[in-house]
């Protein structure tokens, strides 16, 4: 097993450190490092646990990427039981 706990940043260490594990420094970056980024951390995310932090960043940057693309995922909602009501 992989450790990936060094891509993870330390958000107690600075504020730029901080910024990154919140997803905060996302919109400064220009595409091509949000391109850069996404595809190196598809690469290791390849047994890395469901819940680590890689994980929520690729879908920040997919998110990020889609906003500046003028599109966003089309999420289908469940279809309800007849007599469920929201």
């Amino acid at each position: 097993m992989t450790n990936h706990d060094n891509l993870t940043p330390d958000p107690c260490s600075s504020d730029r450190q901080y910024h990154r594990f919140c997803h905060l420094d996302l919109p400064d970056l220009e595409d091509f490092e949000l391109t850069d980024e996404i595809y190196y951390l598809r690469s290791v995310l390849w047994g890395s646990p469901i819940d680590h932090w890689c994980r929520q960043r690729v879908m920040a940057l997919e998110t990020e990427i889609s906003k500046r693309r003028g599109y966003t995922r089309i999420i289908s909602r469940p279809k309800l039981a007849e007599g469920v009501q929201l």
